[in-house]
């Protein structure tokens, strides 16, 4: 049985983050009282180099179908087709009500959920649901969307990403987990789900 082959691309120069950011290094101090400080600050900008290596090695994978090295678990997800009753959506802010649906609810406390166990892997996001709050937006839209941010220094500004599909948190959340566990998770071609990892962490390998 022929194993997958993995050929990584060869790295070099300065890693480039989209918006023009570019992977910080660590400043020298001559006040050992700043140091740690300036440590603390660095060490996240140098995560996101890490990330940018790691999409680098994910799209470099070549896929063999008769490998057996990954062993593919399948998701199988059942859904049941309801029709969405009508339900106040209460701002997790302001507490304040606005009228909307338990469909979009439900899947609002769904993508919570997820961003909470992206923060709790040490990320800095934010999940923005002011779109759905008429008190917070100052009005009532039509399509509200979410608005997913993540910011890699505390020095820098959040990038942000709009998006109410739960399927894009959870690429991210894998991604973040590590190479081997999305190779696991998501079989076959995975170009969508690098265009979907750009899009919300504002990164490319390109």
């Amino acid at each position: 049985m022929r194993r997958k082959t993995n050929k990584i691309a060869a790295l070099s120069g300065l890693v480039a983050l989209t918006g023009g950011c570019e992977s910080a290094k660590p400043v020298a101090s001559s006040e050992s009282s700043n140091s740690q400080e300036t440590l603390k600050n660095t060490i996240s900008m140098v995560d996101s180099a890490s990330l940018v290596q790691r999409l680098k090695e994910l799209t470099a994978v070549e896929f063999d179908t008769n490998s057996d090295e990954y062993k593919i678990v399948s998701h199988a997800m059942c859904y049941i087709v309801a029709s969405p009753q009508e339900q106040d959506y209460e701002c997790s802010k302001c507490g304040a009500k606005t009228p909307s649906t338990a469909y979009s609810n439900g899947n609002i406390r769904s993508i919570r959920t997820l961003v909470n166990q992206i923060k709790a892997l040490g990320y800095d996001v934010v999940l923005d649901e002011s779109m759905f709050c008429s008190a917070c937006s100052g009005m009532k839209h039509e399509r509200p969307e979410l608005i997913f941010k993540i910011r890699f220094s505390k020095n820098a500004e959040y990038h942000s990403a709009k998006s109410n599909v739960y399927d894009e948190y959870e690429t991210v959340h894998q991604f973040l987990l590590g190479k081997d566990n999305f190779l696991k998770y998501y079989p076959g071609r995975l170009d969508k789900k690098f265009r979907i990892i750009e899009k919300m962490l504002g990164i490319s390998c390109n």
